[in-house]
């Protein structure tokens, strides 16, 4: 029997894990997250993990949410005080396919872009560690000063990068990184290695994702986002630790501060969330491998079913 590996894609608030815990929980499959915030420990509300009814944690190397018959992979990876980047997802992942090797279906929901080319295509790059001694060096650089420098040692990357990525520091650093690294780049092979892609995307009219936004937003301020970050904070993590910049946590540092309100945090919030949309777009707009379907259709997973039926 062909294997095949359903990933679900699209902008946040589109009700990407909410389908696919559905087609999942319906096939009997195992579910897989491919979100860069999902991976952090005790921090759910912010990040959105919404785990199903019934649902409980199994330890194992990596820990899975399970209801004794689908199984949730990705969540709570790794402490919120940990780095984590994507060559780190991608060991983790192998490790959950390597569970998951019997299984001739698979799905995958997640927003991160890079996430999802590991497992499905690959990342070469992803070999290559961070470097704590040059990123030191780096981190005071102007941008123009790092493009610069990228350019010197990689004229073909950079001439590549947009115009937003020529001003994305972290970007820059990575790159230069990348290029200054003495270690042979391997030719890996994806993590999904043997499964055939089947690619869905929802999206949704601007109006609609907006509002969509609002609402999670202030769901999510009554769910406790606030006593969660107070939970985080008493217990050792920073707000210089990668976990808290991420979106949720990031704007609520003013007010923990004393120099912004409520109102400000959620304005910073609805904000910073509709430019992660478009950097969402933008990046699997490129994929024409994916089947985008409207995230307010009618009789949405049953069309999405029918639609992988044809294709498997």
């Amino acid at each position: 029997m062909k294997k095949n590996i359903i990933v679900i894609v699209g902008p946040t608030a589109t009700g990407k894990s909410d389908l696919a815990f559905k087609l999942a929980y319906k096939n009997k499959c195992n579910l897989v997250s491919a979100d860069s915030r999902q991976v952090y420990r005790h921090m759910s509300i912010g990040t959105g993990k919404d785990i199903p009814h019934g649902f409980y944690y199994k330890k194992n190397k990596p820990g899975y949410f399970t209801n004794d018959e689908i199984k949730i992979w990705g969540y709570d990876l790794v402490e919120p005080w940990e780095e984590y980047s994507v060559s780190h997802y991608l060991k983790d992942a192998k490790k959950i396919f390597n569970n998951l090797k019997a299984d001739n279906k698979i799905f995958v929901v997640g927003g991160t872009g890079l996430y999802i080319k590991g497992l499905v295509d690959g990342i070469e790059t992803a070999s290559i560690p961070k470097n704590p001694i040059l990123r030191q060096k780096l981190k005071d650089m102007d941008i123009p000063d790092l493009y610069e420098m990228l350019g010197h040692l990689d004229g073909v990357k950079a001439a590549s990068l947009n115009s937003s990525d020529r001003k994305n520091r972290l970007r820059l650093m990575r790159a230069i990184e990348i290029a200054s690294s003495k270690k042979k780049i391997k030719k890996n092979k994806p993590i999904a290695w043997g499964y055939k892609p089947i690619f869905i995307g929802l999206d949704l009219d601007d109006d609609v994702l907006n509002l969509r936004i609002e609402k999670r937003i202030l769901k999510r301020v009554k769910a406790g986002i606030e006593a969660e970050i107070d939970w985080l904070l008493a217990h050792g993590v920073s707000w210089d630790d990668q976990a808290m910049s991420g979106l949720g946590y990031r704007q609520w540092k003013g007010y923990y501060e004393g120099n912004k309100s409520i109102e400000e945090v959620l304005a910073m919030w609805y904000k910073a969330e509709k430019k992660f949309i478009k950097r969402q777009r933008k990046w699997f707009k490129k994929d024409k491998r994916i089947r985008w379907f409207s995230a307010d259709r009618k009789n949405l997973q049953s069309i999405v079913d029918e639609y992988i039926k044809k294709m498997v």
